[in-house]
């Protein structure tokens, strides 16, 4: 998984959020980029409880439910914010990781989708559900995915450097990827990975 970042919040985004529910996310947020997700989660559910509307606090709550592996939770949160705000890409990006990584490959694709038709150019997006697609078996659809994903944003940032993919040093070119799939294509477990789920 790529990076998916935690957000910070701004009162002047969220006038109707009181300050400190703001504030509270934010302290939050520290400490998850020190990887203090546990204590991260408490604080992020206190803000999100006290004031549902913090989207943000929604979205980093499911976010770091996701990086300590309750998927189910995580995909619960990020569906309470797709209801609450059915244009907030993001969180159908989000809840398109926490789907996939139940083995809910169909509604993974479909959330990456919808997510897709308000955020067209997701790299992370686009790359994930090419990742679903292809873990489904659906060879034919998801290299085209990847490929459109490589050739619009020339570049690839897989974290397994042991991978068929990984760069050799630094990034790739689109191109040098389509290459160096095995076999001409790719297959689950070959070093493809979703993108945009963890810090």
């Amino acid at each position: 998984f790529e990076n998916r970042a935690l957000v910070v919040g701004d009162q002047t985004k969220n006038p109707g959020v009181p300050s400190d529910i703001i504030n509270l996310n934010n302290s939050a947020v520290a400490k998850g980029l020190k990887g203090n997700y546990e204590s991260a989660i408490i604080d992020f559910r206190q803000a999100y409880n006290a004031a549902p509307q913090c989207l943000e606090c929604g979205y980093n709550l499911a976010t770091s439910l996701f990086r300590t592996n309750n998927f189910s939770e995580s995909a619960k949160i990020f569906t309470e914010l797709v209801k609450a705000k059915p244009d907030y890409a993001m969180a159908f990006s989000g809840l398109g990781d926490a789907l996939y990584a139940e083995g809910k490959f169909t509604e993974s694709v479909a959330a990456y989708q919808r997510s897709l038709e308000l955020l067209p150019d997701s790299a992370p997006t686009l790359n994930n559900r090419g990742v679903v697609l292809q873990a489904a078996g659906d060879h034919e659809q998801a290299l085209p995915q990847l490929h459109d994903r490589r050739v619009r944003h020339s570049c690839w940032n897989a974290s397994d450097a042991s991978s068929p993919l990984a760069p050799r040093h630094g990034r790739i070119r689109g191109a040098q990827l389509l290459d160096r799939l095995p076999g001409g294509g790719s297959r689950p477990g070959h070093g493809l990975q979703l993108r945009g789920a963890r810090e």
